[in-house]
Formats: C-alpha cells, sequence, structure tokens
C-alpha cells in the first residue's frame, strides 16, 4: 500500500506462542533493507537462531489462527448486532456497515496453507 518500512511484531501473531519478544522490519527497498539491516547487527539487536526458529515454528499455524480469529469476531458481531443492550456496533465485517466494501478491498486474510 506504499510504505517504505513495515514493522511487524513476532512476538504475538507470528510466533503465536508468547515464547519470544521481536518484530521483523520488511522494506519496499532493498538497499534501504540492507541499510537497516547493517544497523541491527552493528548495535546487536538481532535476534537469535532459535529465536527464529521459534517464530518460524509459529508461522506454520499463522494461517489457521487467523481464519479462527476472523470466525470468532464474526460469531462475536453477530450476537451482539441484534442484542438488547447495544446501541450501535461498528463493525466493518458486517455486510449492512457503510464501509464494509472498503473493508474487504484493504483488510484481505491471505491462507497460506
Amino acid at each position: 500500500m506504499g510504505a517504505d518500512i513495515v514493522f511487524h511484531s513476532t512476538t504475538k501473531y507470528i510466533n503465536g506462542h508468547s515464547d519470544i519478544v521481536g518484530g521483523v522490519l520488511v522494506t519496499k527497498d532493498q538497499s534501504l533493507g540492507e541499510e537497516l539491516a547493517w544497523w541491527a547487527n552493528c548495535i546487536g539487536i538481532t535476534g537469535s537462531a532459535f529465536d527464529s526458529f521459534l517464530a518460524l515454528r509459529g508461522l506454520k499455524t499463522l494461517p489457521l489462527r487467523i481464519k479462527q480469529h476472523q470466525e470468532n469476531a464474526e460469531q462475536v458481531a453477530e450476537f451482539l448486532k441484534n442484542h438488547s443492550a447495544i446501541d450501535a456496533l461498528y463493525f466493518p465485517g458486517l455486510k449492512e456497515h457503510p464501509g464494509h466494501d472498503i473493508a474487504k478491498k484493504q483488510q484481505v486474510v491471505l491462507v497460506l496453507c
């Protein structure tokens, strides 16, 4: 979507087990990525080989976990939209939400299985 640098936390969604603390930077420009990699190595903020192994282990189950997150969110939204204690529900996953079409284009879930 045009970003020069994107940061992802490997601690929660990527890893899925909360047994590492880390992150990853993804760059649009290879030379910027190489410069950031140099600085990360130079100042010692790179993860260990075992941390990388744990992140890759969690990455294998990411599509299944994201799919389950989506299904759970839809079920909760369906329950809440007609609940008497709820005055308004703002969830673009619902087809009747005014921003549903935009959300559908922007919030694509990739299934890597």
